[in-house]
């Protein structure tokens, strides 16, 4: 895919809350970020605090590098935080041009609080995001800290069809902001389906890395392909798949994959009794290929045999399916343990997460994972915040779960 179609509207935190280290090091990403655009992509930058304002004007890179890094070197921060006013700025942007008709038009917000100011109900906010979408314009998100909404974060993404980071450590954002940039300029493939139809006898138990979606969730995910087929159509002249809407199996849609992205989608299967081989499932999977220019799907056939004995079920175990279950485990820990708290429970949250934190350390040895260790670490900083934030509101605390949930889910 050739470089320079990238069409990007930073909208930028510059609240009170951002003092310090997060103000520098979001300074620092910016920076970075506008050096990795080529001359041809376009730029443009919003802060938002109290209100919001455009401090650098959409328009192509070339030229104008060394203006955009010294606006972004005078940012300081000040005020609330009125993410409705940066989003109306960047989208009002992005809905006027430019007539780039290859480009990816891009919105990424970078926040580290709630909305204190402007529009602060999720779903108003989330709308804006699933309008501007239908216009052609994604919208990713990076919620820096512990003290942001999470929810409202990671709804902006999923209505815009982007990409949401979960960054703790304000160090990080130009490595999400990077990771981001390269994800949705360049995807290699767009409008990725994967739908499972099971076999006679076969049952679904449990679904890790997904969610079933009904009504308005539903209806949403079902706009954003549609979207996408028709922008791809324009953009990349690939012809238009997706007018009706297929029946039948679990359907899993991912709007957009970059080089070397990787997703895992792990679904608990109950088989039948039986012996020999049989028959599972059935996997096919559609996408819009940017390569190549052309719709493409695949269909794979699932079987499985059955072991003789427990001893040969056993040997059958993998690791790497044992750790992922492990990491999605903690997150949905994380989402009990927030519902406790606000319901008043904070004793009980404790001790789930403490229970959940030994699984892990236990996990981490049994199956040689280090990075089960670190998740178990995680989990302990978080069960430390709760057990000495007494005099902190149980909306707050409970929000602190649910982000660290969102960062373990996704």
């Amino acid at each position: 895919v050739p470089a320079g179609k990238a069409v990007m509207f930073f909208l930028m935190d510059i609240s009170g809350s951002m003092s310090g280290a997060p103000m520098e090091h979001a300074r620092q990403a910016a920076h970075a970020l506008v050096e990795r655009l080529a001359d041809g992509d376009h730029f443009s930058l919003t802060v938002f605090s109290s209100d919001a304002r455009v401090e650098v004007p959409e328009g192509r890179v070339a030229g104008r590098r060394t203006q955009i890094w010294n606006r972004i070197a005078a940012l300081d921060v000040e005020g609330g935080t009125n993410i409705s006013a940066g989003l109306a700025l960047g989208y009002g942007m992005a809905a006027r041009g430019p007539a780039v008709t290859e480009a990816n038009r891009i919105v990424m917000l970078l926040s580290d609080g709630e909305p204190t100011d402007g529009i602060t109900d999720r779903q108003t906010l989330s709308l804006m995001a699933a309008r501007a979408l239908q216009d052609g314009t994604e919208t990713s998100s990076f919620g820096v800290g512990t003290s942001y909404d999470g929810a409202l974060m990671s709804s902006l993404a999923d209505r815009g069809a982007g990409g949401y980071y979960y960054i703790p450590d304000s160090s990080r954002i130009a490595d999400a902001l990077r990771t981001e940039l390269e994800a949705r300029a360049q995807p290699v493939a767009q409008a990725v389906e994967v739908r499972v139809r099971l076999a006679d006898g076969i049952a679904l138990t449990e679904v890790y890395g997904s969610r079933k979606l009904e009504g308005v969730d539903a209806e949403v995910v079902r706009g954003q392909e549609v979207a996408l087929d028709r922008r791809t159509a324009a953009r990349d002249h690939i012809a238009q798949d997706r007018h009706t809407d297929r029946a039948g199996g679990m359907r899993f849609f991912i709007p957009g994959f970059a080089r070397d992205d990787r997703h895992v989608l792990l679904l608990g299967l109950r088989a039948p009794a039986g012996v020999g081989d049989r028959p599972v499932a059935t996997v096919e999977l559609r996408y819009k290929d940017r390569l190549t220019g052309r719709n493409v799907t695949i269909e794979r056939p699932v079987r499985s045999t059955y072991a003789a004995s427990d001893a040969a079920s056993a040997a059958t175990a993998n690791p790497s399916v044992q750790r992922t279950v492990q990491s999605f485990d903690a997150g949905l820990t994380l989402v009990e343990a927030a519902r406790a708290v606000s319901n008043g429970e904070r004793e009980r949250a404790s001790a789930l997460l403490a229970e959940r934190e030994s699984l892990l350390r236990q996990a981490a040895v049994r199956l040689g994972a280090p990075s089960l260790e670190g998740d178990a670490s995680r989990l302990g900083r978080v069960r430390t915040i709760l057990g000495g934030g007494a005099s902190a509101s149980p909306v707050a605390l409970a929000m602190l779960l649910d982000t660290s949930a969102r960062g373990f889910l996704r």
